[in-house]
């Protein structure tokens, strides 16, 4: 509930739920995906939606504009925090090259 809270009042958000079944990127795809995203003017930020051992709920997931997946293992929503930050920092050095 607190999620689905929270996201009710980002309609201007990318959001992105991290889901078992998503899509897998090479880093450098998700950064080109990242910049069409910003570049398209249409989004204030882009939300990640980390789950916990039980995942993300079906109402949580539809709000999501793009699932994706880090990988088909599960992994403490703590160490996909350090796993995401470290990809956001690779794609944003990637976009200042």
């Amino acid at each position: 509930r607190r999620i689905l809270q929270a996201l009710s009042t980002k309609y201007k958000d990318y959001v992105v739920p991290l889901c078992i079944d998503g899509k897998t990127y090479q880093t450098e795809q998700w950064s080109r995906q990242l910049r069409k995203i910003s570049e398209n003017g249409e989004y204030e930020q882009i939300t990640y939606v980390i789950g916990g051992s039980l995942g993300l709920s079906n109402a949580v997931v539809r709000l999501g504009d793009e699932k994706i997946s880090y990988s088909a293992l599960t992994f403490p929503h703590q160490l996909i925090r350090v796993m995401l930050l470290e990809q956001i920092l690779i794609c944003d050095k990637a976009d200042h090259k």
